[in-house]
């Protein structure tokens, strides 16, 4: 939840540095723990980083359609808008 979260709501630089974190404090509990998963762990961190990069890309997209469509001050149905 948090890798996805610091992706999806942070700035790029900031983004990459909160997932090289918390993938490198998962990366040292699963080798205190004296575990083989690294790669898996590498593979499912960075995918739900990737997948937090591509929910912000996707509401970026969304949001400048929104605006595209109805710019700030005009509404859709509006009384002006009726002939």
């Amino acid at each position: 939840m948090g890798m996805h979260s610091v992706a999806a709501w942070s700035s790029e630089g900031a983004a990459a540095f909160g997932g090289t974190v918390l993938l490198a404090a998962r990366l040292a509990g699963e080798w205190l723990g004296h575990g083989p998963d690294y790669l898996f762990i590498v593979l499912v961190f960075g995918g739900i980083w990737l997948l937090g990069r591509a929910a912000r890309v996707w509401r970026g997209r969304l949001k400048y359609q929104q605006l595209r469509c109805c710019p700030p001050g005009r509404r859709r149905g509006a009384a002006s808008d009726s002939p």
